[in-house]
């Protein structure tokens, strides 16, 4: 191999390297990014402002964890994001304690929508 080739892969080496790993450890990522959200409707017994502020802030204290609007359903439900992983058993003490929360109807997960 002529030198010139040598000294060109030597040089390009460590760019595709560089560049093969942060393509790699990015898609390791996404699936964990979305499996710490939980996504659920939230059926309110009342015609409710489901992205209200003073909403988001009933739903967060009442869970314990982050709450972000995801879409309305209806006037009176709501697709939210929970900020905990499926399988924490946290998640699942969170979305017992909305169940018992006045005002609210129903909570259920919502496997129909993709996560944002």
């Amino acid at each position: 191999m002529p030198k010139s080739c040598t000294r060109f892969w030597r040089g390009i080496r460590p760019v595709l390297v560089a560049t093969i790993l942060s393509a790699t450890a990015a898609c390791a990522e996404a699936p964990a990014g979305r499996a710490n959200h939980r996504q659920v409707i939230i059926g309110f017994s009342t015609q409710t402002d489901g992205q209200a502020p003073a909403t988001l802030n009933a739903i967060e204290k009442a869970a314990g964890t982050r709450v972000r609007y995801v879409s309305a359903l209806s006037a009176h439900s709501y697709a939210y994001l929970l900020a905990c992983p499926s399988d924490d058993p946290a998640c699942e003490l969170a979305i017992a304690t909305l169940r018992q929360i006045t005002g609210i109807e129903y909570i259920q997960a919502d496997q129909t929508r993709k996560l944002p």
